[in-house]
Formats: C-alpha cells, sequence, structure tokens
C-alpha cells in the first residue's frame, strides 16, 4: 500500500483512539510516526524530528504562560466585569455584549481563555436577566471563536505559520473577519433555537457583578500586555520569545505566582499540537497531503468547494480539536486544493470555510466548549435542578449537528469569503 495511504490512515486511527480512550492525540500521533517512520525504512530520527516544531512549542509555551500571570493577576477580569456591569440593566445588549467581551478576550490571550471567561461571566448574567445560561454561554464563545486569530495569540501564529509554509501572508484580518461573519449567523441561530426572545423573569440573586478598582499590580500587568502588543504587532518581534521575556519581568516585579502560572498552562494543548505537527511531516513527505487533496478535489468543484471544506472541519471537529487537529491537518492542503479547483479559487475563502465549520462543531457536548457549557449548567447549584442533562446533552448536539450543515451550505454562497 501507498505510504501516504499508510499515513492518514494513521492520522484517522490515532484521531479515533485519542476519542475513544480519552488520550492525548499529540503524543499518540508522535508514537505513530516513529512506527511509521521507522518501520517504512524511509525516516531518520532526525527526519522525524523535523517535524516537530521547537519555534512553536516555544510560542505556545511563552503566550499561554504570559497570560497565565495575566489571568492569575485578574486585570483582565476587573477591566471587563467593570464594562460588563455598565451593561447589565440593559438586557436587550447583553447578548451582544457577551459576544464582544468574548472577541477582545480571545483577541488578546486565545481561544481558551475567552471560552473560560465567558462563560464564567454567563451564569450570574443569565440570573440577572432572565436569558437561558447555555444561550449567553454559546454567542460568549462564539465571540472567542471569532476573535482569536491574532498575530499574538496561540491560535492565530498556529494558523500563521501553516499558510507562511505555503508563501500565503496576512491571512489572519480577512480570516478573523470571514470567521466573525459565521459566528454571528451562529449567534443569531442560537438566540432563535434557545429562544431569547422569551426571556423569563429573573429572581433576586446575590451574583451580580460587582464593580472593582484596578490595583497597582493590575496596572503593571496591563502594561505588560500593552508592551507585549507592542513589539510583536508594531516592532514584528517573536511573539514566544517577546511573551518569556515579559513573563519573567512581571513574575520579577511580583505580580504572580510562578506555580500558578505554569499550572494554567493547557500542556495537553500544547502536545496535540506539536505532536500532530509530527505526524502531519511524515504525511507530507510520502505523499499523503497531495492524495488528501485530490481526494477532496475529486468530490468537489468550483461550486461545491468552499461548503465541502465547512462540513469536512465540522465533521473533524466533532471528534477532535479545532486547533490541536483540523487546522493542523487541512490547513496544510488549502494551497494545492484551490489549485486543484482552479477558477481563482480563495485560499482565505477555504481556510475561512474550514474554520466556520469546525468553529460549529465545538459546541458539542462531546467537544471541549460544548463539554464545558453542559458540566457548568448541570453542576451550578440553581441550574443544575432546573436543567435535565441528557436533554441538554441532546439539545447542544442538536445544535451543533444544525449549523455545521447551515454554515457549510452558506460557505456554497461564498458567505465566509467576503474578505480576502
Amino acid at each position: 500500500m501507498n505510504m501516504g495511504i499508510i499515513a492518514l490512515l494513521a492520522l484517522v486511527l490515532v484521531i479515533m483512539i485519542g476519542f475513544v480512550k480519552k488520550l492525548n492525540i499529540g503524543l499518540l500521533a508522535i508514537a505513530i510516526a516513529v512506527v511509521i517512520g521507522y518501520a517504512s525504512g524511509e525516516f531518520t530520527t532526525e527526519q522525524i524530528l523535523e517535524g516537530f516544531g521547537a519555534s512553536l512549542f516555544i510560542t505556545l509555551l511563552g503566550v499561554t504562560f504570559l497570560f497565565g500571570i495575566i489571568n492569575n493577576n485578574r486585570c483582565l477580569d476587573v477591566l471587563i466585569n467593570n464594562i460588563v456591569r455598565s451593561f447589565g440593566k440593559k438586557v436587550w445588549f447583553i447578548p451582544i455584549l457577551i459576544f464582544i467581551v468574548g472577541w477582545f478576550v480571545a483577541a488578546l490571550a486565545g481561544a481558551v481563555a475567552a471560552l473560560v471567561f465567558v462563560i464564567s461571566i454567563s451564569m450570574p448574567l443569565s440570573r440577572n436577566s432572565g436569558y437561558n445560561p447555555a444561550l449567553l454561554m454559546i454567542i460568549g464563545v462564539a465571540g472567542g471563536q471569532s476573535g482569536r486569530f491574532t498575530l499574538i495569540t496561540p491560535d492565530g501564529i498556529v494558523v500563521s505559520n501553516i499558510m507562511s509554509e505555503q508563501g500565503i501572508e496576512g491571512i489572519l484580518t480577512p480570516l478573523t473577519l470571514n470567521v466573525t461573519i459565521g459566528m454571528i449567523i451562529l449567534s443569531i441561530a442560537a438566540f432563535i433555537y434557545f429562544k431569547g426572545y422569551k426571556i423569563q423573569k429573573p429572581e433576586s440573586s446575590n451574583d451580580v457583578v460587582d464593580k472593582e478598582h484596578l490595583t497597582k499590580n493590575h496596572w503593571v500587568a496591563l502594561a505588560g500586555v500593552l508592551i507585549f502588543i507592542f513589539c510583536v504587532i508594531v516592532l514584528g518581534l517573536d511573539a514566544g520569545l517577546v511573551a518569556i521575556s515579559v513573563a519573567m519581568l512581571l513574575l520579577i516585579l511580583g505580580i504572580s505566582d510562578e506555580k500558578k502560572a505554569f499550572k494554567s498552562i493547557p500542556w495537553n494543548t500544547i502536545l496535540m499540537v506539536t505532536g500532530v505537527g509530527v505526524l502531519m511531516n511524515i504525511i507530507s513527505e510520502t505523499g499523503g497531503i497531495d492524495i488528501l487533496v485530490g481526494a477532496i478535489g475529486g468530490f468537489s468543484n468550483y461550486a461545491t468547494i468552499m461548503g465541502m471544506s465547512s462540513f469536512i472541519g465540522g465533521f473533524m471537529s466533532w471528534f477532535s480539536s479545532t486547533l490541536g487537529v483540523v487546522i493542523p491537518t487541512l490547513a496544510p492542503t488549502v494551497s494545492d486544493l484551490a489549485n486543484v479547483i482552479g477558477n481563482n479559487t480563495s485560499e482565505t475563502g477555504l481556510l475561512s470555510a474550514i474554520i466556520v465549520g469546525s468553529s460549529s462543531a465545538a459546541f458539542s457536548p462531546a467537544s471541549s466548549a460544548g463539554g464545558l457549557i453542559l458540566s457548568t449548567i448541570i453542576g451550578d447549584h440553581q441550574y443544575g435542578k432546573e436543567f435535565n442533562s441528557s436533554k441538554l446533552f441532546v439539545s447542544l448536539f442538536v445544535f451543533s449537528i444544525v449549523m455545521v450543515l447551515i454554515n457549510s451550505i452558506l460557505a456554497i454562497t461564498g458567505v465566509f469569503n467576503l474578505f480576502n
């Protein structure tokens, strides 16, 4: 059998084992890459290790470590909580506000930070506004999915690196705009699906978000964020190296505790992203990428390729991670796939469709976002009594399926290809 096909089948096997056994897909990918590399006799140890992106590892480590310090310091929490509080009485504006908050938190700290933050503030907001907590959580996470691809976030850096290897630069801004369109559509659908227009009268609650004042340590931490942004965006310095430097400066100044910051690093995700890269290198070197491009291109044409890409991204995301698996697997195919389809097919449009589809599937309770939404609501002292876990599980899963299908159909119309 062709080695490229074997490598692709190995990736499918890795995803299946990781999903069923709840094991880290990245480490599984490294193990399979070692077996294929040595057993085939076509790869040396050095060639296998070429797939491990040391620069990417430093970037993910540095950025998540820095924002672990920032999150432990709570400067962003205080700042945004005060913004939320100022709009808390304008009930109609709350869904819009939480989308915006999710967008900006993700743009600064990445999707994981936005996910945790918007879900945590959704509980008091829903109690004091009468909105379904699942609705506010979905809209907030959708905002985070939209803003996650900037020059200073792990998500944006991963995408930028992959696309740069294909000779495609400057993709993050149009990608962000296209994905934001998709997530606004998803948020509107969620508002209808979860009957946001029928707000129930909230009961009195002690969960109102209290106003807090920024302390000296908060201001110093915010200054660190601004220095990081300036160095990366204005000076064009390496995000990982700058992040580690700023992080150590903040620790020296006593802004946060180092042990707590280390605990906040998502090692599972970092190993997943870099580990899958090792197997993807084997797939690429054995011609697996060309086979994958040919297979997708064979079932698609210019009229359907956007929808097909969106659906494939969503389907993969039901069983794996967008950042850890979907992007490393499908993003490298974008340039070649655009050439195969022809008719000036847009690489940015293809990638946008893939990510919109993948992001739409993230609300399944089998995925990280949907799972956290489900567990948070059911584990709450009030909503745990009001919501049936089985019904909520089904509601979230059906919603993710419907949105993958809807956005795949919309992708065919070119709505996620408006910006290039």
